[in-house]
């Protein structure tokens, strides 16, 4: 299921270029930097959505698969604890 997402998804970036992706439960930078700022205002400038494509192309490939340097990676807990974290992408 996730895969089929993430290609219709890619095929509506492909016929709605300027089709961004906005999640619901994402805890990154994408949400915390750009998303929420630019979206409190009720709309998207021109200037925000080039802000969003820029950071999405360094972020992606072509088929909206994540770039191999910024694949999630498991992180233990730094004091040796049962829970970890997941690393998130570095832009």
């Amino acid at each position: 299921e996730q895969v089929d997402s993430i290609e219709r998804i890619a095929g509506l970036r492909k016929v709605l270029p300027r089709l961004h992706l906005l999640l619901g439960h994402d805890h990154t930078d994408y949400q915390w930097k750009h998303v929420v700022p630019y979206l409190t205002k009720g709309a998207l400038t021109e200037a925000e959505r080039r802000a969003l494509s820029d950071y999405e192309s360094r972020l992606f490939e072509n088929g909206w698969t994540l770039r191999p340097d910024d694949l999630p990676k498991f992180q233990p807990d730094q004091n040796r604890g049962p829970v970890g974290t997941v690393s998130e992408p570095m832009q």
